[in-house]
């Protein structure tokens, strides 16, 4: 059973995220409608999504391992950032992110009491 205390860090960690992760949605939009006039973008990746992508699944791996609060939660605002691109935009720059998560977190994994 969960105490008062852990409970409390768990319920902070999902409101926080979810409210990162919607403020980083709008803000990723926005600047990709700016950016990219063009309705659908043909095998092009963005440097500035890549860099978010990979920093912020990065970031989250950490802070999940070592449970940092204001990590997860500038993780799920650089993740919203990229996921919620203009339609089209941002797929490959997430699936990148995602396998930098898949390797840091193995990675941490590995280096863990045996």
């Amino acid at each position: 059973m969960i105490g008062f205390e852990g409970r409390m860090f768990v319920e902070a960690v999902i409101v926080g995220a979810v409210a990162m992760f919607l403020t980083g949605s709008l803000v990723g939009l926005e600047y990709s409608y700016r950016v990219y006039p063009e309705i659908f973008r043909e095998r092009r990746v963005d440097p500035i999504g890549l860099l978010l992508a990979v920093l912020g699944w990065t970031l989250l791996a950490v802070s999940w391992m070592r449970s940092v609060l204001v990590g997860i939660w500038i993780a799920a605002f650089l993740i919203g950032y990229v996921v919620n691109m203009r339609p089209g935009y941002g797929r490959i720059e997430t699936a990148l992110g995602i396998v930098t998560f898949l390797i840091v977190l193995t990675w941490l994994e590995g280096l863990g009491p045996r």
